[in-house]
């Protein structure tokens, strides 16, 4: 006798097949997520590792190398560690830096750049008795990682710093903020710069060159 057709007999081996495939679907895609994450904080710690070789020599060798040198110097590494536009949009203050055309955002970026090296040099192109220990990464806002670390004294309690680096699909990570002690520099630099930045990108971009120059002649 011949067995009616059952569409059953079809579709039940195929949603037993897929139930089977989908966990291990599932977990080969955590899998790569985890593997992800790991390959972004490693990334964000050789930023953060990096910046403060970085420092470490200026503080070394800074003052046989004099201000300009030294400032080439440091400038090197903040564009090889920093993602300067973020920063730079953090700082002043995103719908400002979002108003600017492309040439007053990169005129803008320019400044801020000479404004971050003679903030580093002002501080560091000297020995001091510190010294810089990483200590982990945690997941930061909108997909970046935040690096743990601390400037570590002689005497004194250490100052944390915590870098918040964004780590793109395409491009290299760089840093975006750091936060002293829990405070964000962005935040701090944006209450001193946000009135600035709605002047225009012209008037913003002089003025921080007008500190930078301020800083670095303190230096001489």
């Amino acid at each position: 006798m011949t067995k009616a057709f059952s569409p059953s007999a079809f579709v039940k081996p195929r949603f037993g097949t897929a139930m089977r495939i989908m966990p291990l679907a599932a977990m080969a895609f955590a899998a790569l997520f985890a593997l992800g994450s790991t390959a972004r904080a490693q990334d964000a710690a050789a930023v953060a590792n990096k910046l403060h070789a970085g420092l470490e020599h200026l503080m070394a060798n800074g003052e046989a190398m004099g201000l300009e040198a030294a400032s080439d110097y440091i400038g090197r590494v903040v564009d090889e560690t920093y993602d300067l536009p973020a920063l730079t949009a953090q700082s002043i203050g995103p719908a400002s830096f979002r108003s600017y055309d492309d040439a007053g955002k990169a005129q803008v970026v320019a400044a801020y750049r000479e404004f971050v090296i003679a903030n580093y040099v002002s501080r560091f192109a000297r020995k001091l008795p510190i010294t810089f220990k990483t200590l982990g990464t945690s997941p930061g806002p909108k997909g970046a990682t935040v690096v743990n670390t601390e400037l570590q004294r002689q005497s004194g309690e250490p100052v944390n710093l915590d870098y918040v680096v964004r780590t793109p699909e395409e491009g290299r990570a760089g840093i975006a903020d750091v936060l002293y002690n829990g405070v964000s520099e962005a935040a701090r630099r944006r209450s001193e710069l946000s009135s600035l930045a709605r002047l225009g990108a012209e008037p913003l971009a002089d003025a921080l060159s007008r500190k930078a120059s301020t800083i670095a002649a303190t230096q001489q």
